[in-house]
């Protein structure tokens, strides 16, 4: 059973908690809890988490992929203390507690990865009606993808673009 904590606990009694933030580079580039640490959702262990005495609350932007990270960090490791903080940095911001702003990215990153995958299905339905049906390949590459990042929670192309220059903040 997941343990739950509120914006409210959280921000009144912060320096009894390590705060560890699952969303993705660009999210937490816009918006992020001073002090949390970064740990995108498809790149989180156990073995990540720094060494530390205190409780880890772990967010993101409204709850769900956080519950998702602790049931994985649990499994690798059932001995941590871990609490998802309910409605992530959304019921953060809504209390108007501070958040460390950094550049404001033109798309997110899960928008963007929905684009590219959009744009490369229709290249190969549309290459597949006019040069060759072999393009329909492209098509069903893309959707394996779709159906691997479905069940394991992680994207390689959403990891790749992470990568890139325009979504990094270094």
């Amino acid at each position: 059973m997941i343990k739950s904590i509120t914006a409210q606990e959280v921000y009144h009694h912060q320096d009894k908690y390590l705060i560890i933030d699952v969303r993705e580079q660009g999210e937490y580039v816009a918006a992020s809890i001073e002090g949390a640490i970064l740990l995108p959702l498809g790149e989180i262990s156990a073995s990540k988490i720094p060494e530390t005495s205190k409780t880890i609350v772990v967010h993101c932007r409204s709850g769900k992929r956080s519950e998702m990270a602790i049931l994985r960090l649990l499994k690798e490791d059932p001995s941590l203390q871990l609490l998802n903080m309910i409605g992530g940095i959304l019921s953060w911001q809504a209390h108007g507690y501070p958040t460390a702003k950094g550049k404001k990215q033109p798309f997110s990153l899960t928008r963007q990865t929905h684009i590219i995958v959009g744009c490369l299905s229709l290249v190969g339905i549309t290459l597949s009606q006019t040069i060759s049906p072999i393009f329909l390949k492209l098509s069903a590459f893309i959707s394996c993808g779709l159906i691997f990042s479905g069940l394991t929670g992680f994207c390689s192309l959403s990891y790749l673009l992470a990568k890139m220059p325009w979504n990094n903040s270094h």
